[in-house]
Formats: structure tokens, C-alpha cells, sequence
């Protein structure tokens, strides 16, 4: 394997490159109220092209809740 294969490779197999680990981070720092952690995973998460939104709990529009 030629060594421009083995590096594209490598680095598309890097943790820090996986949007689920990300996801994963942010969800643990949400839990534990760790707002620097959850913005650290936000701008790696916008790094890969991911914009991550919440609802606050409840705020569903009546109409929508009832379509269930």
C-alpha cells in the first residue's frame, strides 16, 4: 500500500473525525451540565457539516401533539 493510501486512510479513520463520538460528547456534557464540553463538541460537530438543534421539552405545538 503506497503511503498517500495508508494516510487518506488513517485519517478517515480518526476519533476526532466521527460525528457519532461527538454526538456521544455532547449528549454526556449535556447530562452533566458541562456547557465548555457541550460547546466543544457543537463546534466539531459544525466542523463536520452537522448543525445540532433541541426543542425545549414541551414545546411541542398542541396541534402537532395531538397528530400522534
Amino acid at each position: 500500500m503506497s503511503s498517500r493510501k495508508r494516510h487518506v486512510r488513517e485519517r478517515s479513520q480518526r476519533l476526532e473525525d466521527s460525528p457519532v463520538v461527538w454526538f456521544c460528547v455532547l449528549e454526556g456534557a449535556r447530562t452533566m451540565n458541562d456547557t465548555v464540553l457541550a460547546n466543544r463538541a457543537y463546534r466539531q460537530l459544525r466542523r463536520l457539516g452537522i448543525t445540532v438543534t433541541h426543542d425545549r421539552p414541551g414545546s411541542q405545538q398542541p396541534e402537532a401533539a395531538d397528530a400522534r
